[in-house]
């Protein structure tokens, strides 16, 4: 069995609390139990000692990652951008009634 538990302090249309339950098993069928306010509160009190969660530290270094190459369409053909985008011309369609043509 596999359960999340979701929780929101303030909802932003109605401001209420809201604790949500959802759960799976192995059969994949899918349970959901919801509470508001008052009663969220002492459902989540319930919960927290069976919860079970790893903190896990943000790691915000730089990896070393391979380049990044924009595929783009030009006049119906693809190709590849190895420059800066601000050379694009994205979204461009050959149309020969159209004097902006080249």
């Amino acid at each position: 069995m596999l359960c999340e538990v979701d929780y929101l302090s303030k909802c932003p249309v109605c401001g209420h609390t809201v604790v949500q339950l959802t759960r799976i098993d192995n059969d994949d069928n899918i349970s959901v139990v919801r509470k508001v306010n008052k009663k969220a509160k002492e459902f989540l009190t319930k919960l927290k000692n069976k919860i079970l969660y790893e903190i896990r530290p943000i790691n915000y270094s730089k990896t070393n990652c391979g380049k990044f190459y924009l595929n783009y369409n030009e006049f119906g053909v693809k190709k590849r951008c190895y420059s800066n985008l601000s050379t694009l011309k994205m979204g461009l369609t050959e149309n020969k009634y159209l004097k902006i043509n080249p």
